[in-house]
């Protein structure tokens, strides 16, 4: 299917919700990494680590993730694996303060984001076809480009912006990113839900096969071709029919030289 018949599907608007959430706060969440390490009073050594613990994350789980399909996992149920691990990353972020807590959240969201981007070009090729796979994929990641944009230029500001002391330049405290982190924890919801129907959608129809025709060696003797072997006739034409004597006296002459 090209694009403009897999927007009229609900498997392209689920993997569009799917994707779009989850890769959007991601992205949104390694953004405001070092605003929100700031606005916490921790060293701002610990946004360079985690940064590298979000990237380090989101490679390995693209390669797992690809590995694992290969070996015969359901993308479409490692796709719902996608959004959970953000709402749990989210919500690590939003409700404790701790730096170990911070650096299990980066693994939960790089892993997200390693799982959204090692499983969706595949499954866009697999709902759609792969002769348009490439441009159904381009609409697809316009899904995170919108809720990035909603998320890191709408909601977070906002919040920040409402937290921050008319007489400040910086906000700090647990308010600053609080309300944003647990909106994206709820958009999270929407996307495992668009996931889940994704899942389904995707399932493979299990129609009763046709019967095969039997194989030759199968069949049962009576049944197999059988090859009708003629004898060798030695009788002579003239033997068989004594009226071509009759009819071609030069026969004989002719057997008599």
């Amino acid at each position: 299917l090209g694009p403009h018949e897999a927007v009229r599907t609900i498997k392209f608007w689920a993997l569009f919700t799917a994707f779009g959430i989850t890769v959007g706060a991601d992205i949104m969440t390694l953004n405001l990494l070092a605003s929100l390490v700031k606005s916490r009073g921790i060293m701002p050594m610990v946004t360079y680590f985690g940064v590298i613990v979000v990237m380090g994350s989101d490679t390995y789980l693209r390669f797992l993730s690809g590995f694992s399909v290969g070996k015969g996992v359901s993308p479409t149920g490692l796709l719902i694996c996608g959004p959970i691990l953000m709402i749990l990353g989210e919500v690590l972020l939003a409700s404790s303060h701790s730096v170990g807590t911070l650096y299990a959240a980066c693994v939960l969201v790089g892993a997200s984001d390693g799982i959204m981007w090692g499983l969706g070009p595949l499954l866009s090729g697999m709902a759609f076809g792969l002769r348009s796979a490439g441009r159904n994929f381009g609409f697809v990641v316009m899904g995170a480009a919108c809720f990035t944009l909603l998320l890191s230029f709408g909601l977070e500001p906002t919040v920040y912006q409402a937290h921050t002391p008319p007489d400040a330049k910086v906000c700090t405290g647990h308010g600053c990113f609080g309300a944003t982190l647990w909106a994206s924890a709820g958009l999270g919801l929407v996307g495992t839900a668009a996931a889940v129907v994704l899942h389904f959608q995707m399932r493979p129809s299990r129609e009763p096969l046709l019967a095969k025709p039997a194989v030759d060696a199968e069949r049962p003797e009576a049944e197999q071709e059988e090859v009708i072997q003629t004898p060798e006739n030695t009788t002579s034409l003239t033997e068989k029919e004594p009226m071509l004597k009759e009819r071609w006296p030069g026969d004989v002459a002719l057997r008599q030289r």
